[in-house]
């Protein structure tokens, strides 16, 4: 349901209730936080997506799906975070790091921003700066 647009709403909403009466697992919150992103609820988005981290920290792709949450919820500062953190973990991951410098200089960091992007660059030129799902956020 998550994936048909006229069953998003329904799909959402039914995999919220379920989550609210069992732990669920990462990949179910993530599932959630994406169906929250095409709705336009980054503030869900970004709350279901940090109950997905919870469980699995290591998540890299969570952790982009976070921050993209997080820069429409204005949590820049807790997307950074993020990102940090899965840039950490993959130091080649391309489109994080491009995103990391984006929010970098969107939070008036565009000096701290440019090592990030020229790593984004070296990372794989071609994925480092191409658009996402949900980004730039409305």
């Amino acid at each position: 349901r998550l994936r048909h647009p006229a069953l998003r709403t329904v799909g959402v909403t039914t995999l919220a209730q379920a989550l609210r009466t069992s732990p669920g697992t990462a990949d179910a919150w993530a599932d959630l936080g994406g169906g929250y992103l095409t709705l336009g609820d980054h503030k869900a988005a970004f709350e279901a997506f940090e109950r997905a981290l919870g469980l699995e920290p290591r998540r890299v792709l969570i952790r982009e799906e976070h921050a993209y949450a997080g820069a429409g919820a204005n949590l820049v500062q807790k997307a950074i975070d993020s990102l940090e953190v899965a840039v950490g973990l993959r130091p080649d991951f391309a489109v994080g790091l491009g995103l990391l410098g984006n929010l970098l200089c969107q939070a008036g960091r565009c000096k701290d921003a440019i090592p990030v992007l020229a790593q984004a660059e070296r990372a794989s030129p071609t994925e480092s700066s191409g658009p996402r799902r949900g980004w730039p956020p409305s």
